[in-house]
C-alpha cells in the first residue's frame, strides 16, 4: 500500500451549524405544516428563516478554504441543470412512493402481503432496466435519453392520477411499471451527466454532493406529498385531514389525483428544459456548418 499523506483541515464549525439549522428549520416547519395550516405564521417564518440561513451558508461558503461545501462547483451551468433535474425527480418518486400503499391496502382493500408483491414492481424493473438503459446512454446521447425518461416518467405520474377505487389491479401494475421504466430510462443517464460535467479532482465532492440530493429529494418528497394530500383531502372533506378517513376512499382519490397531477407538472418542466438545450445545440451545430 503506498504511505498515505496526512492534510490537515480544519473542521467547518460555522457551516455545519448553519447547514444543520436549515435543515431543521425547513423540515420541521413543513412536518409541522401537516398539523396546522401552512399559511400559519409559525410555519411561515421558518421556512422564510431557513431560506435566510441557506442564503447566509452559501455567502460563508464562498469565504471559506476549507468549506463544508465547495459551492464552485456549481458554477456550471450544465453541472446545476442535471444536479436539478435529479433533486426534481427523486422529490417525485419518494411522493409518490409514500401515496402507494395507502392506495392499495386502504383504497382497494388489498392485503399487506398482496400490497407488498405490487410495491416490488418498481425496484425490479429498476434492477432491470438500469444498467441496460445505462449502457444505451453511453452509447448514446445521454441527454436525449434522459429527455425520454422524463417523457415517460411523466406518462406514468398522469396515468397513476387516473386511477380509482374501482380500478383493476392489473391497471395499476402497468402504470406503475411505466414510471418504474421512465425512472430507469433517466437515473443511469443523468448521474453520467452529473459526474462527467465537473473536474476529475472534483469527483469526491460531487459524489456526496449528488448523495445529499438523493436524501434531500426524498425527504422534500415524502413530506411535499403528505402536506399536499392531506391538504387536497381537507378540500374535498370540508374539514381539516391529517389522516385516511375511514370509509370516504373518494377523498383520498382526489387528494392523490392531485398530487400526481402536480408530480406530471414538475417532470414535464424538466422535460422541457432538458429539450430547450438538446434544441439549442442542434440550432447551434447547424449554424456552425
Amino acid at each position: 500500500m503506498p504511505k498515505g499523506r496526512k492534510k490537515q483541515e480544519k473542521l467547518d464549525i460555522a457551516g455545519s451549524i448553519l447547514q444543520f439549522m436549515t435543515t431543521l428549520l425547513f423540515f420541521g416547519s413543513l412536518i409541522l405544516s401537516q398539523q396546522i395550516s401552512i399559511f400559519h405564521p409559525y410555519i411561515t417564518a421558518g421556512i422564510t428563516a431557513s431560506i435566510i440561513l441557506g442564503i447566509i451558508f452559501v455567502y460563508v461558503e464562498k469565504k471559506k478554504n476549507e468549506p463544508l461545501l465547495d459551492v464552485k462547483i456549481f458554477k456550471s451551468i450544465k453541472f446545476s441543470a442535471n444536479l436539478g433535474c435529479a433533486l426534481t425527480s427523486f422529490i417525485c418518486i419518494a411522493s409518490s412512493s409514500i401515496l402507494i400503499p395507502f392506495y392499495l391496502q386502504n383504497a382497494l382493500g388489498l392485503s399487506p402481503f398482496c400490497a407488498g408483491f405490487f410495491m416490488m414492481l418498481p425496484p425490479l424493473i429498476l434492477a432491470v432496466c438500469s444498467p441496460v438503459f445505462g449502457g444505451i446512454s453511453d452509447k448514446r446521447n445521454p441527454e436525449k435519453v434522459i429527455f425520454v425518461g422524463l417523457l415517460i416518467l411523466s406518462l406514468g405520474f398522469f396515468l397513476m392520477s387516473q386511477l380509482t377505487e374501482t380500478s383493476s389491479v392489473i391497471f395499476f401494475a402497468v402504470f406503475v411499471s411505466t414510471m418504474a421504466a421512465g425512472q430507469a430510462i433517466f437515473q443511469p443517464a443523468n448521474n453520467a451527466l452529473i459526474m462527467s460535467t465537473c473536474p476529475k479532482s472534483k469527483l469526491g465532492i460531487v459524489g456526496s454532493v449528488n448523495s445529499l440530493v438523493r436524501n434531500l429529494g426524498q425527504t422534500v418528497g415524502i413530506t411535499l406529498s403528505t402536506t399536499l394530500l392531506y391538504s387536497f383531502m381537507g378540500n374535498k372533506a370540508g374539514y381539516k385531514v391529517t389522516d385516511y378517513i375511514a370509509g370516504r376512499d373518494d377523498v383520498f382519490i382526489y387528494g392523490m389525483r392531485h398530487v400526481y397531477l402536480i408530480l406530471v407538472a414538475i417532470c414535464l418542466i424538466g422535460a422541457c428544459l432538458t429539450g430547450g438545450r438538446l434544441l439549442l445545440k442542434a440550432v447551434g451545430r447547424q449554424n456552425l456548418e
